[in-house]
């Protein structure tokens, strides 16, 4: 389980060559995670404490090279963001 940021600078999770962003918090305390596939994609997976409780199959194979890419945009964006003073969305950091 890797931790990545979007574009958007929000979290993705890296599980099983799949990438997921948080869908939501659940009142267990655990959290929802969602397919970031745009297909209609239907994988889900609930954690809690970075244990994987439950998860939906996806209709997809696995993308481990699109996940490197997005290892690798997140890991220059956080450079360029720390090098300019800006977050990833663009404000700037007081």
């Amino acid at each position: 389980m890797e931790k990545i940021e979007s574009q958007k600078g929000k979290s993705l999770l890296l599980i099983d060559g799949y990438r997921y962003r948080k869908d939501k918090d659940n009142n267990d305390g655990s959290t929802s995670l969602r397919c970031c596939r745009e297909d209609g994609c239907r994988g889900r997976m609930k954690i809690l404490n970075d244990n994987i409780l439950s998860s939906i199959e996806h209709n997809h194979a696995p993308d481990p090279a699109r996940n490197e890419a997005a290892k690798v945009v997140s890991t220059i964006r956080k450079r360029a963001s720390r090098r300019s003073g800006k977050t990833a969305t663009g404000n700037t950091v007081k």
